[in-house]
């Protein structure tokens, strides 16, 4: 780790630390996969560019990433975890909360708690002390658990994918698609003081010269968009 961290930053490693230096540091300790931190950086460059100056200069001085983790004690909660499971940690601590009621609203509109026999405590408990090796073999996620079900369910549900709660995916010309157009070159997305219309509508224009992996990949980043479009028209002081 400490190779690692003396070491010169890579072109990639410098991108995320112009965002945050404390998440480049962390990503270069965690020694995170190229892959990872090639997405991230990406995005962060991506998101940099749209971003209103005003609002870009007001908080160049801060640090977001630090500021998330003075929250909680990370260094002892993370000390001697697997990689994987450090990330889980963050994972947890940060985007979980609000991305998992995603999950019980489309339950709850049927009437249905799929979490239940999860919430256990002993259960928790059990599944926490699991290896990493344990959970996700041969390209497979939940490994321990389909292996656990395999007697009780058909050859669909234990090969399944896992299915996780995204919106209705951008698709060129899809209703989905001219709604986020409609709302991010509108007069009130103009008014939204984070980012720079201009900006956004020039990548606007790039998205059908996009193959379609990267397109997809840039989804999470147009609904961010549209939906503080949609919070600052209902919202707004």
């Amino acid at each position: 780790m400490l190779f690692r961290l003396i070491r010169p930053k890579s072109l990639t490693e410098q991108q995320i630390a112009r965002t945050s230096p404390w998440l480049g540091r962390i990503s270069r300790g965690l020694a995170l996969s190229q892959n990872l931190l090639d997405y991230v950086a990406e995005k962060f460059v991506l998101l940099e560019s749209m971003l209103a100056t005003d609002f870009a200069r007001e908080f160049q001085r801060r640090d977001p990433y630090r500021e998330f983790l003075r929250q909680f004690q990370w260094r002892s909660n993370l000390v001697g975890r697997e990689p994987v499971k450090q990330i889980l940690y963050f994972w947890m601590k940060s985007l979980f909360v609000n991305y998992v009621l995603a999950g019980e609203r489309l339950d709850m509109a049927h009437a249905v708690e799929v979490r239940l026999p999860f919430l256990d405590h002993k259960l928790f408990e059990f599944a926490r002390s699991i290896p990493a090796m344990w959970l996700a073999r041969n390209g497979g996620q939940k490994y321990l658990l389909r292996e656990a079900v395999r007697p009780f369910v058909t050859d669909e549900v234990y090969l399944g994918t896992k299915q996780p709660f995204f919106a209705p995916p951008m698709l060129i010309g899809n209703p989905m698609y001219q709604l986020l157009h409609d709302l991010l070159r509108s007069q009130n997305f103009k008014s939204v003081p984070f980012f720079d219309q201009a900006s956004v509508i020039r990548f606007l224009d790039e998205l059908p010269h996009m193959d379609d992996q990267t397109r997809k990949s840039m989804d999470p980043l147009l609904f961010m968009m549209a939906s503080i479009s949609v919070l600052h028209q209902h919202h707004r002081l």
